[in-house]
């Protein structure tokens, strides 16, 4: 656009590059490298890393940076095993934000009952090929479970003696 010759070339050619624009303009496009640094910044990387080759990086800070681009990919579905595995505790604080605040719908598989209390607001629970899912955080998911288990117990035992009565 910027090296059209006359004013008609230069129309045509603004015409043809502003649907492009608004779309980088939409994906957030102008703000990739300011969004890059502060997922890198968030899982614990310091900038003076930033150029160092992948190869080069422990087998921990590798994790790491799969997790950043998983982040930056922003599918329609996160599905994550223990991401808050290989960082700190900054790292965890920031993942727990960065999360909450996404749009996406997210599987997450964790044995961190605190990090899914703070980021899940439900749980699905797969027990003998059945899910079952529970509103709620992790400690919600606990409670209701306990309370089912017990009815199922209670039903188990009422239904036991039916049969010996009978």
């Amino acid at each position: 656009v910027a090296h059209a010759s006359d004013s008609d070339e230069r129309r045509v050619a603004e015409r043809k590059y502003a649907p492009h624009e608004e779309r980088l303009r939409q994906l957030g496009a102008y703000q990739l490298d300011h969004r890059i640094e502060r997922v890198l910044h968030g899982v614990g990387f310091q900038e003076s890393q930033f150029p160092t080759p992948c190869d080069r990086l422990s087998g921990g800070e590798q994790r790491r940076l799969i997790l950043a681009k998983l982040l930056l990919a922003a599918p329609d579905v996160l599905l994550m095993d223990e991401p808050s595995n290989h960082l700190d505790i900054d790292g965890i604080r920031w993942l727990e934000e960065w999360l909450t605040e996404l749009p996406q719908g997210m599987i997450i598989v964790s044995h961190d009952r605190y990090f899914l209390d703070r980021v899940a607001p439900k749980i699905l629970e797969m027990d003998r090929g059945r899910i079952t899912e529970y509103p709620g955080n992790f400690s919600a998911y606990q409670k209701q479970k306990a309370q089912r288990v017990l009815v199922q117990q209670r039903t188990f035992e009422q239904q036991q003696e039916w049969v010996a009565d009978q």
